[in-house]
């Protein structure tokens, strides 16, 4: 058991510059969809925007959470003993990182909507402060990407409860094993159940069907901490399965709208992407050099990034923008600098100003 101990790293709150990489690499992508919604249709598909829609940021990141997450876990449940004091500060801290800049940013849309009589009903967001916005079959336009942290928190709490619950009846390894294949097989079974009832169901932003989504990172997780070798000697292999696997499902979702193949296509797509994980690990950047600097200024406010670029920036600020400077509606790429500019400034401010205090409080008090 020490042996297999030693492949969980001494202190899991670490950054790994090659994972900073794939983050930012992921919230780049989302601000690229997002900034080229500027320009019209037949305008934005070059060269690329092509290549850009080949990848979901919003995938990557899940993954890339679960990776991160089961590696917390793995040491919990190995070096400890499960238990809800345990799982408790597990929580503490990750809401920690996670809702008080949503708030934040949720309240702020959900003022300026108010005074912009934009908001769909005040009944109605306050699923939003619950995260129980994407339960239901029709999901409300407010605050729209809202909906991958919901099925993120809601696996935060449902994944840890399960290994607790599952730590009652088997040993250390056989509880994470069973709590990830409940994870990974219901969310794939409701799909299909859905599917056979409503051909043209939309799976991507409901809980439900897409925690598995998050899993595969933790399951890699696990392969890391049972086979640290495999990991990394066979890295470079699983990285080129992975980008063979994500060109077949990219290729048949825009050919055939993934209409073929629902059920399983976010199931192939988390996988493809979890296949990268031990390249992306591999890599080191010192924070010294610049392009290392680069890439953790832009992974640590990746979070930021995806909480204000869409309903907040493109949704608010912009067109306040484009209403006082009308002439901005006459030149695309204007507005699509803009729209860098704004979330960079933005996310620094709120990033030096209240999430990076909170967090420096929660290294400090929350262990």
């Amino acid at each position: 058991m020490k042996e297999q101990d030693n492949n969980l790293p001494t202190n899991v709150t670490q950054r790994n510059s090659g994972l900073d990489l794939m983050r930012s690499i992921a919230i780049l992508i989302v601000l690229f969809q997002h900034s080229l919604l500027f320009y019209p249709k037949n305008e934005n598909q070059g060269f690329l925007s092509a290549v850009i829609n080949l990848f979901d940021g919003v995938s990557i990141f899940f993954v890339l959470s679960g990776f991160l997450i089961g590696t917390i876990l793995l040491r919990i449940v190995i070096e400890k003993e499960v238990s809800f004091t345990s799982l408790l500060t597990f929580w503490k801290r990750r809401w920690l990182r996670t809702i008080p800049s949503y708030y934040l940013v949720l309240t702020i849309v959900l003022l300026l909507s108010i005074l912009s009589n934009t908001n769909d009903s005040l009944l109605s967001t306050v699923s939003y402060y619950l995260f129980l916005q994407n339960f239901s079959l029709e999901l409300s336009k407010f605050y729209p990407e809202a909906w991958s942290l919901s099925i993120e928190e809601w696996f935060y709490v449902l994944f840890p409860l399960s290994l607790l619950l599952l730590s009652n009846f088997f040993q250390k390894n056989q509880t994470i094993l069973i709590g990830m294949l409940i994870f990974l097989f219901l969310p794939l079974l409701f799909r299909f159940i859905a599917g056979a009832s409503y051909p043209d169901f939309e799976f991507r932003k409901l809980v439900i069907y897409r925690l598995d989504a998050i899993v595969y990172g933790v399951l890699f997780a696990f392969i890391k901490f049972k086979n640290n070798l495999f990991f990394f000697k066979s890295k470079y292999y699983l990285f080129s399965l992975g980008m063979i696997l994500l060109g077949i499902i990219s290729f048949l979702k825009f050919k055939n709208n993934h209409s073929n193949f629902p059920e399983l296509f976010y199931s192939l797509e988390a996988l493809s992407y979890c296949l990268s994980i031990p390249v992306f690990y591999s890599l080191n950047f010192s924070q010294k050099s610049r392009i290392g600097y680069l890439i953790y200024f832009i992974s640590s406010r990746s979070y930021l990034f995806y909480l204000i670029n869409l309903s907040l920036v493109l949704g608010f600020i912009i067109p306040f923008f484009k209403n006082q400077y009308q002439v901005l509606n006459q030149f695309p790429f204007a507005c699509f600098l803009l729209f860098w500019i704004i979330n960079l400034v933005l996310a620094e401010l709120i990033y030096q100003f209240f999430e990076r205090p909170i967090l420096t409080w929660r290294d400090k008090n929350v262990t």
